[in-house]
């Protein structure tokens, strides 16, 4: 029988969360305050059982009894420590209580998605924006740490994040509490996550001392795959060898190698590092385009964009598997074109220009750059895009342009660089686009979010969507749940939108065009979509005819008269357009 309700209705269920090895979680609503809420039941799933037509749970056979119950009370006695533990970034408990033959508790629900989930639908985090979040966490186990306890299960997945970006650290189920002298007091089971956990969580009496560098160690993990995208391989798997981290800049890679030490005597303390994290800010002051989340924009597209060949790839012979399933279908690339971009987006993230405190000598700066001695007066000068440069004076941010005169005065809270003649800009809570004049292209206003893709701009507003080019048109009234934000549908006439949680394509004029019926959609590529229908994604044209089958788990848009699809899981290939197999991968 489904769990419906707890506590004579005190909590309706609504959906399960998650199961894991020890419990389910559940979304419920606390009727009293009508407020949302994450309630989970002790279940141990290799041993636990629903008795049939009923919510009764059985604790295993006679032989395992004992010790299901066992764990069954270590459950209810973390729970009520959970429950002592108040800070920002640990999910709050909020009750405990016994029924159905089996132990429960509430906590407060975390709207946002986490961490895992943000990387897998949107690509790695900026550097800042991952900095950001681990460092709360850390906060968050330095004050465990002081309680004497252990997480011992840190990874994206159990990093919940708020609607104003907070993170909060969940999932305690391995968490163990030691003594005064280190010596453990609970029991939980022995859990490893792979990638984050490292070597002494494989062995048996690996954690029975009071150790924070087992945390360490997977908060490091946590940074790596927030950065990458990648989950480390496993630390029994690395061994001795250090983890490859090139593709990092520097500070982060000796961070993540500082915390991910397979030895624990030779890792890093979380203070230390805490401050090799914040060493960049100290040190360099950051270069711009990591300062704030404004500037994410400038990496966004390159990191949603390659995600989606990965995703086809993902389970194939001759490729690591990467990422989750996508919740939506969007517009991805070919490998070649994907690794140009990748390197595009590393090269072209603004670099501070030198300034004066950063100089030995003044004059080096106004020899390389004409300025007058009576114009250096900005705090920061930023790299040149466009013809432009952003500039900081007293906190506020603008623009400067090659001659170095101020064009658009220094009144945003911040700025970023100029692409395809726009600048995204903000003000207080207020996000917004303006072209080179200083004119606002996208008016300022409270966005849920804003997006720029090449000559197009997407904004969120009220839990809806729409979409304006660079020129301050809007091309889509901001009504739809979901658009494709490819600026290939764009430049093709149709664009795919979602409504009613189905997708169908409207022209630049708002008219639907190909009615809302498909489950997936990407926008137009070379005259042809990749749609979903009844499970399965094939092609069809703008007059929404059937080109190719709907035979495949996954498709690409075409590039250069071939696709990359899914055929399924292991075997993924390259097609014609009259569905013709090219090559497999």
């Amino acid at each position: 029988m489904e769990l419906t309700s707890l506590q004579n209705g005190r909590y309706k269920i609504e959906s399960i969360l998650g199961q894991g090895g020890f419990g389910i979680t559940y979304r419920a609503v606390q009727t009293s305050l009508g407020r949302t809420v994450a309630i989970k039941e002790f279940f141990m799933k290799d041993y636990c059982e629903r008795a049939e037509g009923s919510t009764h749970v059985t604790m295993g056979t006679q032989s395992s009894r004992e010790m299901v119950q066992r764990y069954r009370d270590k459950f209810e006695k973390e729970a009520r420590t959970l429950a002592r533990l108040k800070h920002p970034h640990i999910i709050p408990v909020i009750d405990v209580f016994q029924e159905n033959n089996t132990s429960y508790y509430v906590m407060e629900y975390a709207e946002g998605a986490s961490l895992k989930q943000q990387v897998d639908e949107k690509g790695p985090l900026s550097e800042a924006r991952a900095v950001n979040y681990i460092l709360q966490v850390a906060d968050a186990l330095r004050y465990l740490h002081g309680q004497h306890i252990c997480h011992l299960d840190i990874k994206p997945a159990n990093i919940l994040t708020t609607a104003h970006g907070e993170a909060i650290l969940a999932d305690f189920g391995l968490a163990k509490q030691y003594d005064e002298e280190g010596g453990e007091t609970s029991t939980t089971p022995i859990g490893r996550s792979k990638g984050y956990a490292p070597p002494e969580q494989y062995m048996t009496e690996g954690i029975k001392a009071f150790s924070p560098e087992t945390d360490v160690y997977a908060i490091g993990a946590t940074l790596y795959f927030l950065l990458t995208g990648n989950t480390p391989p496993e630390s029994i798997v690395l061994g001795e060898q250090s983890l490859n981290v090139s593709h990092l800049s520097p500070r982060m890679g000796k961070a993540v190698l500082a915390a991910m030490q397979s030895k624990r005597t030779e890792r890093v303390t979380l203070d230390k590092f805490e401050a090799l994290l914040n060493e960049k800010e100290e040190q360099a002051d950051s270069s711009h385009d990591e300062d704030v989340t404004v500037i994410d924009v400038m990496n966004r597209d390159h990191s949603t964009q390659y995600k989606y060949e990965k995703e086809i790839l993902s389970n194939s012979k001759s490729t690591i598997s990467f990422l989750g399933k996508n919740k939506r279908l969007i517009v991805g690339i070919s490998i070649c074109i994907l690794i140009v971009c990748i390197f595009i987006s590393i090269n072209s993230i603004d670099k501070p220009l030198q300034t004066i405190d950063e100089l030995t000598d003044t004059s080096e700066l106004l020899s390389s750059s004409n300025v007058q001695t009576e114009q250096i007066e900005y705090e920061k000068i930023y790299k040149f895009f466009e013809g432009m440069a952003v500039v900081r004076r007293n906190g506020k941010y603008g623009y400067i342009n090659e001659k170095r005169e101020e064009v658009i005065p220094c009144q945003y809270d911040d700025c970023s660089s100029f692409k395809y003649g726009i600048g995204e800009v903000k003000l207080g809570e207020k996000l917004g686009f303006i072209d080179k004049t200083g004119k606002e292209i996208v008016p300022l206003k409270t966005y849920d979010e804003t997006y720029q893709y090449g000559n197009i701009i997407i904004v969120g507003l009220n839990s809806h969507k729409g979409m304006y080019d660079n020129h301050g048109n809007l091309i889509v009234p901001i009504k739809y749940e979901d658009i494709d934000y490819s600026s290939e549908g764009y430049s093709e006439g149709l664009i795919a939108v979602q409504q009613n949680g189905k997708w169908g394509f409207v022209d630049k004029q708002d008219n639907v065009i190909i009615p809302f019926k498909y489950e997936l959609a990407m926008n137009f590529s070379e005259g042809l979509a990749g749609v979903q229908f009844n499970g399965k994604t094939g092609f069809i044209n703008k007059k929404n005819q059937i080109v190719i089958d709907f035979i495949y788990e996954l498709v690409l848009p075409f590039k250069n008269g071939e696709a990359l699809v899914r055929i399924k899981p292991g075997t993924a290939a390259y097609i014609d357009k009259e569905g013709n197999i090219l090559r497999y991968v």
